[in-house]
């Protein structure tokens, strides 16, 4: 469930950004085929990447993971 709620969120906030998963890879230094794996639910992201994704996009690691 928590694994279906990460990446649809984490995927709205890149769209919502307006960056290629490449820019996002530029940006946060994370590889382009890990957002890419994230995105399509191929790999989980670790706790490092939630909580470096969530400071990028100034968002807490709770609405990331669908709490209140």
């Amino acid at each position: 469930m928590f694994e279906e709620i990460i990446r649809k969120r984490l995927t709205e906030c890149r769209v919502k950004a307006g960056y290629s998963q490449q820019k996002l890879a530029n940006l946060t230094g994370l590889d382009d085929s890990l957002i890419a794996k994230i995105e399509v639910g191929l790999r989980k992201p670790d706790v490092n990447t939630i909580g470096l994704l969530a400071e990028f996009y100034d968002v807490s690691i709770n609405w990331l993971f669908g709490l209140k």
